[in-house]
């Protein structure tokens, strides 16, 4: 399973959906925050160097 990242705006990490493995970007996902409403991109676990 996919590593939920931090939301950029209130940094929940629990209350995160993925919305699409793929993004703008190749190396992003969608993502959606439940517990703000919103919704952002992140790079994608597989591409994350850390």
């Amino acid at each position: 399973m996919t590593e939920r990242p931090a939301c950029p705006y209130c940094r929940e990490r629990e209350r995160i959906r993925l919305l699409s493995a793929v993004g703008g970007q190749l190396i992003t996902a969608q993502w959606h925050c439940d517990a703000c409403n919103s919704y952002f991109e992140a790079v994608r676990s597989d591409f994350d160097t850390e």
